[in-house]
């Protein structure tokens, strides 16, 4: 049967019943057009999430009822059946991690490199040279020998010459300086630069250099900033770091010309910033470790007025955030070695289904879902982790558990089998019809919670003469649906389940859980007696194609929920998993 959605602007898909070919009530035609009411987007996200809650409730009806259950017949001082992990499970978590920010890359990555930075002249010149600049690596490793050709005062003579050769003798560049001044840059055809000291140049007098096209240039972490030849930091070319400051976690962190990086890290270690400052000479990086371990605390770096950011490649790092312990039992199942053989499915407590999902699903979250359910079981992970306990939460009731094929019991070291009560020695256990007083009280209160969440929808705008149009379709939906399992039409529809509606104007409450006006109570008891009468009701019988009120109701809270979403957005709404 399809039911239909042709409500002015609220453009909800039709959803379609799977008992159409059985019959074809009234409802499966398009109402008849009627004035059309308002609706605020407030009052479509209240609808929406009691659609969710709607969803929420039924989705704890996954499957039949058991028709039978195992009890204590007599005896005194009963113990509830109960059993644990044989052995430890071997569990224990992930540690902690402290949020960690790094340069991006090397502090120098030249790829090329030479040395000294200050050679000296052999013989009587008193000039000092000094080197900077990249090398190209034109000249490949080798030793490279400058000699003077035309000696001379440094800053005095017009003309002062020298000559460069490798290691081979043969000449690579001769270097003319004209009215050459002291410390004036001189950029060679390998791209070093030459500079000469005041002084006097020898005629003949030499200094060597050694240069590398497959070594590249390190930053000296105890070299000062502001160091000349031999004391040069050896930041890479274009870096430079002055006095000024920076700030690490809004701590203020001054920086001298004469500092090193290795006297900078260890003020940041000194001051009130919260962090750990290290240089990795094995990576040339720096490294930044907070002092507080786990998943909150943040690394931020700012205002730089001395270049120290930037030189250290600091600047555009981001920080790699640290991470809460994370329990075993935490993790998804298929991550542990414990649970590596079990299978994702459904295992049977009281036959009672209970999934899993071995991708996502944790322990913790398998066991929690095994309390929440109708099953009647509590289980629970003792404080240090190691053992599964399994307790029926009914003290007459057996305690039946079955793998159902996920292997989840064995890899908990749990025996799939019946586990019956302590009882006295004039006690025994019998199988019994239907459900246990403890069962059918549960899924009565499950039932009320749909039932509250079914009211409540149809409470919306009931004081406005007119629905709005999604109002109007979502009550006209699930009144198809209801209509669809009873097969029947009318307004009233009533099992011998207890399980009534009644869509009548004058009903005080659409879904009752009575009979011919009894308490709910009645329905409790009809549980315990005869489940399979709910069972028929709520899942479907045997008949081809006939799915129960449970699949029907979700099949128009779950569309109606995805077409709010649609309109509404999905802003301020906690994601609904279930399907």
């Amino acid at each position: 049967m399809q039911v239909s959605s042709d409500f002015s602007s609220s453009a909800f898909t039709p959803v379609t019943f799977a008992n159409a070919s059985i019959r074809k009530p009234a409802f499966s035609q398009t109402p008849a057009p009627s004035p059309v009411g308002r609706e605020t987007d407030d009052e479509l996200r209240s609808l929406r999430q009691q659609l969710i809650a709607l969803k929420k409730a039924l989705g704890t009806l996954q499957n039949p009822f058991p028709l039978s259950h195992r009890a204590r017949i007599g005896g005194e001082q009963t113990q509830a059946a109960t059993t644990s992990s044989s052995t430890d499970l071997g569990l224990g978590s992930t540690p902690a991690t402290a949020t960690i920010r790094q340069s991006t890359e090397e502090v120098n990555t030249t790829p090329t490199s030479f040395s000294p930075f200050g050679p000296a002249f052999t013989g009587s010149s008193t000039s000092s040279p000094t080197l900077g600049g990249v090398y190209d690596g034109v000249n490949g490793t080798d030793t490279l020998t400058f000699q003077v050709t035309n000696g001379g005062i440094v800053g005095v003579s017009p003309v002062l010459s020298l000559e460069v050769r490798n290691s081979q003798a043969e000449l690579l560049e001769t270097i003319s300086l004209t009215l050459y001044q002291p410390d004036d840059p001189f950029t060679l055809e390998n791209g070093l630069v030459l500079s000469l000291g005041a002084g006097s140049l020898t005629q003949n007098d030499t200094f060597t250099i050694a240069v590398s096209n497959s070594v590249g240039s390190e930053v000296n972490p105890d070299k000062p900033y502001n160091g000349t030849r031999n004391d040069n930091p050896n930041l890479e070319e274009g870096r430079a770091v002055s006095a000024g400051s920076f700030q690490v976690n809004g701590t203020t962190i001054d920086v001298f010309a004469n500092d090193t990086l290795h006297t900078v890290l260890t003020r940041i270690n000194q001051s009130a910033a919260g962090v750990t400052a290290t240089f990795d000479g094995d990576h040339e990086t720096v490294v930044l470790t907070h002092n507080t371990i786990g998943a909150s605390p943040t690394i931020e770096l700012e205002n730089d007025t001395s270049g120290f950011l930037a030189a250290t490649k600091l600047s555009g790092s981001s920080s790699v955030q640290g991470q809460d312990e994370i329990p075993d039992a935490d993790k998804p199942l298929e991550t542990l070695s414990q649970f590596s053989s079990v299978q994702s499915g459904s295992l049977l407590l009281n036959g009672v289904a209970i999934s899993i999902d071995v991708l996502s699903d944790s322990l913790h979250d398998v066991l929690a879902r095994i309390t929440a359910s109708v099953a009647g079981v509590t289980a629970t992970l003792n404080a240090a982790g190691q053992r599964i306990t399994l307790t029926s939460q009914d003290t007459i009731q057996s305690l039946e558990v079955n793998s159902n094929g996920t292997g989840f019991f064995a890899a908990a070291g749990i025996t799939e089998d019946t586990y019956d009560p302590t009882v006295g020695t004039t006690a025994r256990i019998r199988s019994r019809k239907g459900l246990s007083p403890f069962q059918a009280k549960e899924i009565a209160d499950t039932l009320q919670e749909i039932a509250n969440s079914f009211n409540t929808i149809f409470q919306f705008q009931k004081d406005k003469p007119v629905l709005g149009p999604s109002f109007a379709a979502i009550q006209f939906n699930l009144k198809a649906a209801v209509s669809d399992t009873f097969h029947s039409e009318g307004t009233r529809f009533k099992s011998q389940a207890g399980i009534n509606f009644n869509f009548g104007k004058s009903a005080k409450h659409v879904f009752e859980l009575s009979l011919s006006g009894f308490s709910r109570e009645l329905l409790v008891t009809k549980l315990e007696r005869n489940p399979s009468l709910a069972n028929d009701l709520l899942f479907g019988s045997s008949a081809p194609n006939d799915k129960g009120l449970v699949e029907n109701l979700l099949a128009v809270a779950t569309q109606t929920t995805n077409d709010l979403n649609a309109k509404l957005g999905l802003t301020g709404v906690f994601v609904d998993v279930l399907v």
